[in-house]
């Protein structure tokens, strides 16, 4: 629906395929260093990704969005990611069916930009 997200996460040991089969989601693949890789995928488009690759998925505007995950072997652990003090990388360790919780990264920056003003 508008407005839903992931948050970073990766899927531990298992290889994933995402797609929309209506609408449109908006992934973010998150890279060491640089800015995150950004893929917007409609119905026909198809993301594959291996174990243990962090990204978030999130609502890509317009009507909502139906996707479809799979995953190989078995999504068993999700690792949800969040900025810690000094902006360190937290991981923390989730039940495969806690995918969908919402620990963005963007929302602590968005917070501490706005303590600084």
């Amino acid at each position: 629906m508008p407005g839903q997200a992931t948050g970073y996460h990766d899927h531990a040991d298992s290889n994933v395929a995402l797609t929309a089969l209506q609408g449109s989601v908006l992934e973010r693949r998150l890279r060491a260093g640089q800015a995150s890789v950004e893929q917007r995928l409609r119905p026909g488009i198809l993301r594959k990704g291996p174990a243990g690759y962090i990204h978030s998925v999130a609502h890509g505007g317009g009507e909502p969005a139906v996707t479809l995950h799979a995953y190989s072997p078995p999504l068993v652990e999700v690792g949800q990611y969040r900025a810690g003090p000094g902006d360190e990388l937290l991981r923390q360790r989730q039940h495969g069916r806690r995918e969908l919780l919402d620990h963005t990264i963007g929302e602590a920056r968005a917070a501490r930009k706005f303590q600084q003003l």
